[in-house]
C-alpha cells in the first residue's frame, strides 16, 4: 500500500509538472497571437480604435505574462533540502543567518565578478558548489579538485577568485567535482554563476551586492514566523 501511494504522488507530480510547462508554452503562444491581433487591428481600424478593447488586451496579456512568470519560477526552482551539502565548501559570514548556495566554475569570469560582489555580503552561510564547465574552460576541473583539496579550501577559492592566486601547495585527494558535475546537470544548471536562495528559487548571473542583500533580506521576512 505505501508503494502504490508513493508511485501515486510520483506520477501527480510528474503529471502537476507537465501541465505547467504546457502552461507555459500555450501562455507564449497566446501572448504572440493577441500581439497579432493588436497589431492587425491597429493597422486595419485606426479610424474606429476602441481603447477599452485595447485595455482589455494589455490587461489580459499582463495577467498571462505574471502567471507565466509564476509558473516559470516554481519550475526552476529547487529543494535545498535535498542538497548534498557534503560537496559544497560551506563558509560562515558574521551570524550566519542567512544561506545562499552556488554553483560556481573558477575559470568563469562571471563567478569572479560574484565573489567580488559577496565581499559586500553579512550574515551568510555560503554553500559553494565547484562546477567547472569544462567544454569552456579545459582546466577548470583541475584547478576546482586544487581548490578543493588544499587545507583550507575556502581561503584557496577565495585567493584564487578575488585575488587571481592559484593553490601554492597542489595536493590531491579524493574530491567531489565529478558528482558535483552530475548533481547540476540533474538541476539543469547550465551557466555559472547560479545560486539558490533557502526557498529554492534560482537566480542566474553575476548579481550585484545590492540586489544579494536585497534578495537575501526578502527571505529573512519570508521565512520570519507569523506574529
Amino acid at each position: 500500500y505505501v508503494d502504490s501511494m508513493r508511485n501515486f504522488h510520483r506520477d501527480i507530480e510528474r503529471m502537476i509538472k507537465l501541465m505547467s510547462e504546457q502552461f507555459i508554452k500555450l501562455r507564449d503562444m497566446m501572448l504572440n497571437h493577441l500581439d497579432q491581433i493588436e497589431n492587425k487591428f491597429l493597422e486595419d481600424r485606426k479610424d474606429i480604435i476602441d481603447e477599452q478593447y485595447l485595455s482589455h488586451i494589455h490587461k489580459l496579456i499582463d495577467t498571462l505574462d505574471e502567471i507565466g512568470t509564476k509558473k516559470e519560477k516554481e519550475l526552476s526552482s529547487i529543494d535545498v533540502k535535498a542538497l548534498p551539502l557534503e560537496q559544497a565548501i560551506k563558509h560562515v559570514k558574521g551570524d550566519g543567518s542567512r544561506t545562499l548556495y552556488v554553483f560556481s566554475d573558477p575559470d568563469c569570469p562571471y563567478c569572479k565578478q560574484l565573489e567580488q560582489n559577496m565581499t559586500g555580503v553579512d550574515n551568510v552561510t555560503l554553500y559553494t558548489f565547484l562546477y567547472p564547465l569544462k567544454h569552456l574552460h579545459p582546466q577548470a576541473e583541475t584547478i576546482a579538485a586544487q581548490i578543493w583539496c588544499a587545507s583550507k579550501p575556502y581561503d584557496a577559492w577565495e585567493d584564487y577568485m578575488i585575488l587571481n592566486q592559484a593553490p601554492k601547495t597542489l595536493l590531491t585527494c579524493d574530491d567531489p567535482i565529478q558528482k558535483n558535475i552530475a548533481l547540476g546537470r540533474k538541476l539543469k544548471v547550465s551557466g555559472t554563476p547560479t545560486l539558490f536562495l533557502a526557498d529554492g528559487s534560482r537566480i542566474s548571473g553575476a548579481v550585484s551586492t545590492e540586489q544579494l542583500n536585497q534578495l537575501l533580506e526578502e527571505q529573512t521576512k519570508n521565512t520570519q514566523p507569523a506574529r
